[in-house]
């Protein structure tokens, strides 16, 4: 997972960004507020998924 990817929390909604990561965690940009996750509960699109 990188700065600038395009992550889902799985039941919320629509994507967020990624903003800053760390070891476990990943700071993301949700909806226009920004807040940290733990990483394990964020999905991350394959490429060509088009489901999201």
């Amino acid at each position: 997972m990188s700065v600038g990817a395009q992550v889902k929390i799985p039941d919320i909604g629509p994507l967020a960004t990624v903003v800053q990561t760390g070891r476990n965690m990943a700071k993301i940009d949700f909806l226009g507020e920004q807040f940290w996750i733990a990483k394990d509960l964020l999905e991350v699109p394959e490429v060509g998924e088009r489901e999201w």
